[in-house]
């Protein structure tokens, strides 16, 4: 099978050899290992005490009195065997400036929803974080002692989700208006059978997930804007070219696959391609080293970029016969101004960030194949984008999402009476 073919068309159960048949798992020798550490006497939640009157090999009666002791300490979760229900009394006071009734907020449902909050963010980070089938986390949550259905559960994502919604905008906002480094990649989607696609824009710190019919420039334009003052780090394709970026760096790795595949589809290549291949190879992996090189002043870095850029003009000015040579050569001319940026600036060679990030996209689309509904793609990708969003801030994405979960629903509680005393 070629190596451009698409992951989607490749068996799963075709996986490259391992290199060497002898190395061991673990870290390597000479690296320091890492253990658990010992909870301190403010992280033990309770004591048991276990004692014997009687052996239990020959049943003697034993001393009152122990003769030594030892401590050992286990962590591990409380697994009810029923689900807790909780009924609230929520008491109502009228308010004489404010001319209205006046109650708490509830904040461990959401409303209108009788399943408490922590089992909806629990059962979404388990599907859309970590890649659960939706019929598995039913037989999940069973163990906790609570029954639901897969339309139930859906449901109360797609509630979780509309709370989540300004977080979700406020992550593009952010994306849009960086000046960093902002990584993107696409990826084939499944919409109720129909074809779709995912779309991943991402910085070190945000990641923006939009599920759309197009794999066209209109997405990009409508995400980015027509002008974006950060840095654009993407592969070759073309709708990307539709915003003006202040930067781009184009993906090396993606280039230097070309090669792979023209040497998978023809068997005999003229010394031409060869000597092309070595030369550009050699100006990718020097300057890959010289960007890892902390230099004193941003003047030594500039000189490098240029002299990189030069090494590439000298390249591509050379006449070649070859078909697929000169097609690489128009490639480097095209986007010779986005391959070094990596050397001025601090941005990945690589596109990989973003391809990492998309990732988890596709492994869903293998559990759950498709999404049946608008509503369901929306729901997908707010989710996807708060809860990786979250991973990379390195926040714990359950306990964070449950707090901007009730902030949000106290925020609209009091909105919602500020509206209906301007109404009133």
């Amino acid at each position: 099978m070629s190596p451009a073919s698409p992951s989607g068309s490749k068996p799963s159960f075709v996986k490259p050899e391992t290199k060497s048949k002898n190395k061991k798992p673990g870290r390597k020798e000479g690296h320091k290992g890492t253990t658990r550490k010992k909870p301190n006497d403010n992280e033990i939640n309770k004591t048991e005490e276990h004692k014997l009157n009687n052996c239990p090999i020959c049943e003697t009666k034993l001393e009152k009195k122990p003769k030594s002791k030892r401590e050992r300490i286990i962590i591990d979760i409380e697994l009810p065997e029923d689900a807790e229900t909780t009924q609230h009394v929520i008491y109502q006071y009228w308010c004489s400036k404010c001319k209205q009734m006046i109650e708490s907020v509830v904040t461990d449902a959401l409303p209108g929803f009788t399943i408490g909050i922590n089992t909806i963010v629990y059962s979404a980070i388990l599907h859309y974080c970590q890649g659960m089938s939706i019929s598995n986390i039913v037989k999940n949550l069973k163990v906790h002692g609570m029954k639901l259905s897969s339309g139930s559960l859906i449901g109360q994502w797609y509630a979780l989700a509309e709370i989540l919604k300004p977080y979700y905008k406020e992550i593009q906002a952010k994306i849009r208006g960086s000046t960093e480094a902002v990584y993107a990649d696409e990826t084939g989607f499944r919409q109720k059978g129909k074809k779709f696609w995912i779309w991943t824009f991402s910085t070190k710190e945000e990641s923006f997930f939009t599920i759309r019919k197009s794999r066209g420039s209109d997405v990009v334009l409508d995400v980015l804007g027509k002008v974006f003052h950060g840095i654009l780090v993407t592969d070759f394709w073309k709708p990307y070219l539709a915003v003006k970026s202040a930067l781009r760096q184009w993906c090396i790795a993606h280039f230097l696959r070309e090669f792979k595949k023209i040497e998978f589809r023809r068997k005999e290549l003229p010394k031409e391609y060869h000597d092309f291949k070595k030369k550009t190879k050699r100006l990718f992996n020097d300057a890959l080293r010289e960007s890892k090189v902390e230099w004193s002043t941003t003047d030594k870095r500039e000189n490098a970029h240029k002299r990189f850029v030069k090494r590439l003009d000298s390249i591509v000015a050379k006449e070649y016969s070859d078909s697929d040579v000169n097609r690489l050569v128009k490639r480097l001319k095209k986007y010779r101004d986005g391959f070094f940026t990596f050397v001025i600036k601090n941005v990945d060679a690589t596109n990989n960030h973003a391809e990492r990030i998309i990732r988890f996209a596709v492994i869903l689309r293998k559990i759950s194949f498709h999404t049946m509904s608008d509503k369901g793609s929306e729901t997908m990708s707010i989710l996807i984008s708060v809860f990786k969003t979250l991973e990379l801030q390195g926040y714990d994405v359950f306990h964070e999402t449950l707090s901007r979960v009730k902030k949000e629903m106290i925020t609209n509680k009091y909105k919602k009476n500020e509206k209906n005393d301007s109404a009133a």
